[in-house]
C-alpha cells in the first residue's frame, strides 16, 4: 500500500474501533458533504487580525482550562452524523471561550441532526457549512451524551459500534426533554457568524490560537475504496521526530486513535484537512445569563398565577414609519436569502407552500389533470399483437411493454372466446403462466368458459383477423369437448345441412329420398367433424 511505502511517518493499518465491522458500516461513519471548489468562500475571512506570535506546541485544553469540554470525546454512533457531532462541539468550545469561561454549554448534536432539514439527509450526511447556518439563524438548544438528564436535547442514538447502520435522522422534538426546566426557546444559543478558514497552515493554526478549535473536513481514498468525507474538531499542533502534526478530536468514542483524539501530518494538506476549514463567532447578547433569570417554566406559571400586580399599559412610542415599497423590498431580499442554501426539491416545496398560504384558491388547482393518464394493461391493449416477427423491433417504450408481455405467453394451445359461435365468430389469445400450470387449453378444455377434461379433441384453426388495419390469418391449435367442438363448426355444419336439404328436396322429392337424404346429411356431418376445421372470421 501506498501509505506504508511512502516515508511520512507513519504505518497504515485497521484500528481497534473498525474491528468486526463490515466496509458499509465503516462508509456509514463518514457523513460529511464537503464543497472542495468554493475557493471564494474560502478566501472571505472577515476575522484576521494582527499576527501573533505562534508557539510550536498547542494544546486548547490546556489554554482554556475552564472549558472542559474542548477534550470531551463525543460518540457519534453508528450513525453519519459527524458533521453534526464535531460541528456542536465547536460551537460549544467557541462560546466558553468568548465568555472566558462563564458560560461552557454543551450545545446539541441532536438537534443538528434531526431538526436542520436543509442540512442533512438523514444518517446518510450532512453539509458542515449548513449547520453553522443553523446555528446563526435558528440557534441550538443544550444537548450531552446519550441518556443525559440535565439538558434539552440529548443524543438520542445509543453507543453501539457493532449495531446496524441507521439511515433516518431522530425526529424533531419540539419541546425539551421532561427531566429539563427550561424552555426549548430560552435554552437556545445562538452564532453571530460563521466563515472558512483560509486553505494555509498559519491562518488555521492564527484562528485557533486566537479563538478555539475549528471543525475540519478530512478525506481519503483508501485501498482503492472511497470511504467518504468525514469532519473532526482540530483542538491545536505540535512537533514529534520533526514532523509537524494537527491535533484532532474525533467523534468516535475513546476506543479510536488515543483515547479518542488522533494526529495527522500537518503543511501538507494530508486528507485534504486544510482544504475546507470552518469557524464561527458565538453571539454572547443573550447567554450571559445569571441563576435568576434562568427559571423554570412551572415557577414562572405559578407567580403569574398569583401575581396582581397592575399590568404596565403605557402607550408605546411609536416607531418610525417605512414606505411600503421599502419593506416589500426587504421581504424580498429576506425571501431570495432563505433559498440561497436551499436544494431545489426544497425550494420547490417552499414554493407550493407560500402560494397556498398567500393566495386564495384550492390546491386542486396545482393538480395535474390525469384524465387521459393509463394503465399498463391499457398500453399493452392499445399496442398488443397476436404474433409479433423476428424482425419485429419495438420502437417506442408501450411497444417495448407490450412485446415484453408477448415474450412471457406461452403459444403452443390457445383459449378462445365461442359466446358468438352462432355468427362464426371466435376471439382467440395465448395461455398465460397460470393456465399453462392448471393446464387450460391443453388438459382442460380451452373454450374460456367450459371446464371439461374428458374426450377433448385437437383442432388446427386459420385463425383470420385484423390488426393495424390489416388482415392476417395464422394456424393455431385449439383442444375443446365435444361439446365446444360442434360450437367451433357450428356453421360448417349448419350450412352444409341446409344444402344437403334443399338439394335432396328438389332433384327426388319426399318420403323414401328425403329419408336417404337425411342418412346422407348424417354422414358428411360426421365426416366434417373427423377433418381440421378450414377457417374461422373474427
Amino acid at each position: 500500500m501506498r501509505e506504508n511505502v511512502e516515508p511520512i511517518g507513519w504505518k497504515m493499518g485497521l484500528n481497534a474501533y473498525f474491528a468486526g465491522m463490515s466496509r458499509r458500516s465503516i462508509m456509514q461513519r463518514f457523513g460529511a458533504e464537503l464543497d472542495w471548489h468554493s475557493e471564494k468562500q474560502k478566501d472571505e475571512n472577515l476575522y484576521q487580525s494582527e499576527c501573533p506570535i505562534l508557539p510550536e506546541q498547542f494544546d486548547a485544553r490546556n489554554q482554556w482550562e475552564n472549558c472542559k469540554w474542548i477534550g470531551f470525546i463525543r460518540d457519534q454512533s453508528n450513525c453519519g452524523s459527524c458533521w453534526a457531532v464535531s460541528g456542536a462541539s465547536v460551537m460549544s468550545d467557541r462560546h466558553c471561550i468568548a465568555s472566558n469561561g462563564t458560560n461552557s454549554p454543551y450545545l446539541s448534536d441532536e438537534e443538528l441532526l434531526s431538526c436542520c432539514h436543509y442540512c442533512a439527509h438523514g444518517c446518510r450526511s450532512g453539509k458542515i457549512e449548513a449547520a453553522f447556518i443553523y446555528w446563526q439563524r435558528s440557534g441550538l438548544v443544550t444537548g450531552g451524551p446519550y441518556g443525559e438528564k440535565a439538558c434539552c436535547l440529548p443524543y438520542s442514538i445509543s453507543p453501539c459500534t457493532m449495531c446496524r447502520p441507521y439511515l433516518l435522522a431522530p425526529k424533531c422534538q419540539p419541546t425539551c426533554q421532561a427531566s429539563y426546566n427550561i424552555s426549548l426557546k430560552r435554552d437556545k444559543y445562538y452564532g453571530k457568524n460563521y466563515y472558512y478558514v483560509n486553505q494555509d497552515e498559519f491562518d488555521i493554526m492564527q484562528e485557533i490560537y486566537q479563538r478555539g478549535p475549528v471543525v475540519a473536513g478530512v478525506y481519503r481514498k483508501s485501498s482503492a475504496y472511497y470511504l467518504g468525507n468525514h469532519a473532526v474538531k482540530i483542538i491545536g499542533w505540535g512537533k514529534e521526530n520533526s514532523i509537524p502534526y494537527w491535533l484532532i478530536a474525533n467523534s468516535w468514542n475513546n476506543t479510536f486513535g488515543e483515547n479518542g483524539f488522533a494526529r495527522i501530518l500537518r503543511g501538507k494538506d494530508e486528507c485534504r484537512i486544510e482544504s475546507a476549514v470552518f469557524a464561527g463567532i458565538p453571539s454572547l447578547h443573550e447567554d450571559l445569563r445569571s441563576e435568576i433569570d434562568i427559571e423554570s417554566d412551572v415557577e414562572r406559571k405559578k407567580k403569574k398565577r398569583f401575581d396582581l400586580a397592575v399590568k404596565d399599559i403605557s402607550k408605546r412610542e411609536p416607531k418610525p414609519s417605512k414606505s411600503s415599497f421599502y419593506i416589500e423590498c426587504e421581504k424580498e431580499a429576506t425571501r431570495r436569502q432563505n433559498f440561497v442554501h436551499l436544494n431545489a426539491y426544497e425550494r420547490h416545496k417552499r414554493l407550493i407552500n407560500e402560494y397556498i398560504l398567500r393566495h386564495p384558491g384550492s390546491s386542486a388547482l396545482l393538480r395535474r389533470d390525469t384524465s387521459k393518464d393509463k394503465t399498463d394493461i391499457d398500453v399493452i391493449r392499445e399496442n398488443s399483437k397476436f404474433l409479433w416477427e423476428d424482425d419485429d423491433e419495438p420502437q417506442t417504450w408501450e411497444q417495448k411493454l407490450a412485446k415484453r408481455y408477448y415474450d412471457k405467453l406461452f403459444k403452443e394451445y390457445c383459449i378462445g372466446d365461442l359466446s358468438k359461435y352462432k355468427e362464426g365468430k371466435i376471439a382467440l389469445r395465448w395461455r398465460i403462466e397460470q393456465e399453462v400450470i392448471k393446464g387450460k387449453g391443453q388438459f382442460i378444455c380451452g373454450n374460456k368458459r367450459c371446464e371439461e377434461e374428458e374426450n377433448l379433441t385437437s383442432w388446427e384453426v386459420n385463425f383470420a383477423y385484423v390488426e393495424e388495419q390489416e388482415k392476417k390469418n395464422a394456424l393455431v391449435k385449439l383442444r375443446l369437448c365435444p361439446d365446444c367442438s360442434e360450437k367451433l363448426n357450428y356453421k360448417k355444419i349448419f350450412e352444409k345441412k341446409k344444402k344437403n336439404k334443399i338439394k335432396t328436396e328438389t332433384l327426388h322429392g319426399k318420403g323414401e329420398d328425403r329419408k336417404r337424404s337425411v342418412e346422407e346429411g348424417d354422414v358428411c356431418e360426421s365426416d366434417f367433424e373427423a377433418n381440421l376445421i378450414d377457417e374461422m372470421l373474427l
